[in-house]
């Protein structure tokens, strides 16, 4: 009677071990699983802001060709001629156009980066997949255990 009652203790104190484990494993999935729905809200927006990017990149791009154009044999030099025509083309030609240049270049950096921090969102979240499944195979078996214990 004595061994009974020691293997029920036993029993008891394995089951009480069990039920905190599993309810810690439940509380880290939750956590990984709040981590993962954030992440996914960040990736659409950030998807959002690269669409947002790439349409100012696109418009940027036609007004450079816009711009080019413009002053092509085709464009301003046939419509005027004087000091003044000459400085607007040299303005466009030089500064404006460069602009242009360099706030597209900048664009697709921002775009590269945005890419970048996406990539590193997917990853984070596969893994955090990953660990959300094991975390579930872990509190299964605890809840096997449990059941176990309980018969």
């Amino acid at each position: 009677m004595a061994e009974n009652s020691a293997e029920e203790r036993r029993k008891r104190a394995r089951l009480g071990e069990a039920r905190n484990e599993k309810s810690s494993y439940e509380q880290r999935k939750a956590q990984k699983e709040s981590k993962r729905n954030v992440n996914e809200k960040k990736i659409e927006r950030l998807k959002s802001a690269k669409d947002s990017l790439q349409s100012l990149k696109k418009s940027a791009e036609e007004h450079h060709r816009s711009l080019k154009k413009y002053t092509d044999d085709n464009g301003i030099q046939d419509e005027w001629v004087g000091n003044k025509q000459k400085d607007i083309v040299s303005m466009i030609d030089g500064d404006l156009v460069s602009y242009y240049k360099s706030y597209t270049d900048r664009l697709d950096d921002v775009v590269d980066a945005i890419c970048d921090e996406i990539t590193r969102l997917q990853n984070e979240n596969m893994q955090l997949g990953w660990d959300i499944l094991h975390i579930g195979s872990l509190i299964n078996s605890l809840v096997n255990e449990i059941r176990t214990l309980c018969n």
